[in-house]
């Protein structure tokens, strides 16, 4: 019973990294379609609708005030980052489900990486938000840890 359920959380936490890949993925696509473009151009694409329903809004004018001062450009770094990570969390998390014994060692490397990249980021920022994509990515590396002992002890 209580292999059972794990084996159903591993798949689930492998799900979840496919999916959130995927989601990476197309996020980078997105950014390389306005690579070079000022992020003012891209807030206010987004915010459009809220300024022409209030064009004195405080937030509104504070975004654009902070982002008119720092001229920031999306690179992409940024954007084949997001790609780069997408795939490997696709292509690794499929794997794992397919029991591939050589995506374990490979997840296990690269996700004790980010989570201790994503710790680093978490002493800068006090995240609360990443401090739960760290205490899920460590979950997800457990389950993984355990479903890799259960099938190297089987075979």
């Amino acid at each position: 019973m209580k292999s059972e359920t794990e084996e159903r959380l591993f798949n689930l936490g492998m799900k979840w990294r496919i999916g959130y890949g995927f989601f990476r993925i197309i996020f980078g696509l997105a950014l390389l379609k306005v690579v070079g473009t000022p992020i003012i151009e891209v807030v206010s694409t987004l915010m459009s609708h809220e300024l022409t329903e209030d064009p004195s809004d405080v937030l509104s004018s504070f975004i654009t005030s902070l982002l008119t001062s720092h001229p920031l450009y999306i690179t992409y770094f940024l954007a084949f980052y997001f790609i780069f990570w997408g795939i490997v969390d696709v292509v690794l998390s499929y794997n794992l489900i397919q029991h591939r014994l050589w995506a374990f060692p490979v997840s296990f490397v690269l996700i004790t990486i980010f989570v201790l990249y994503e710790a680093v980021r978490f002493s800068h920022t006090h995240s609360v938000i990443l401090l739960g994509v760290i205490l899920i990515d460590i979950i997800i590396l457990w389950f993984t840890w355990r479903e890799y002992k259960k099938l190297t002890v089987s075979a």
